[in-house]
């Protein structure tokens, strides 16, 4: 039976990976029209599951900027995690010519760890685990832009299904 937490991890680690990595859907482009757009995806999987809302409305928030002239940042700030791996921040990273982007996510870590893990799903929607990360928004964002930077352009190639 679907609850809050369930619905929150659906939201954070499947359908918003799924979505920005979707070839028709210009997720960065989409938001900067409509910037409710995960707002209203996120009742409308709470209306199809008939699980009321935990969160007050408009609790994801999405803030974007550039990174440098090639690449830019959209970081979408997440309601306080209660338990893991619910995040506390999303940082979605792309170039503007979309050759390279990566899903990162910042999730709370279980009870006997040392902070947040910085995590992240690439484009054939496989979760990766780059270690603890650190507990703030900026610095986990450093290590997110540092890690992305790394990695070649189309990483990874998508995998014919």
């Amino acid at each position: 039976m679907p609850d809050i937490n369930s619905n929150r991890y659906f939201f954070e680690h499947q359908f918003l990976p799924k979505l920005y990595y979707d070839p028709n859907i210009l997720l960065p482009v989409e938001i900067k029209r409509n910037p409710d757009l995960l707002n209203m995806n996120w009742k409308n999987i709470l209306e199809k599951t008939n699980v009321p809302d935990a969160y007050p409305d408009g609790i994801w928030k999405v803030q974007g900027y550039e990174i440098d002239p090639h690449t830019a940042v959209m970081r979408v700030v997440c309601p306080e995690p209660e338990k893991e791996p619910q995040c506390y921040w999303i940082h979605l990273l792309f170039q503007y010519n979309l050759k390279k982007r990566f899903f990162f996510t910042v999730e709370k870590g279980g009870l006997f760890e040392e902070g947040p893990f910085l995590c992240g799903w690439d484009r054939n929607l496989k979760h990766l685990n780059f270690g603890v990360c650190e507990n703030h928004i900026e610095k986990s964002l450093d290590q997110a832009i540092e890690i992305f930077r790394q990695m070649p352009d189309n990483y990874p190639e998508v995998q014919s299904k």
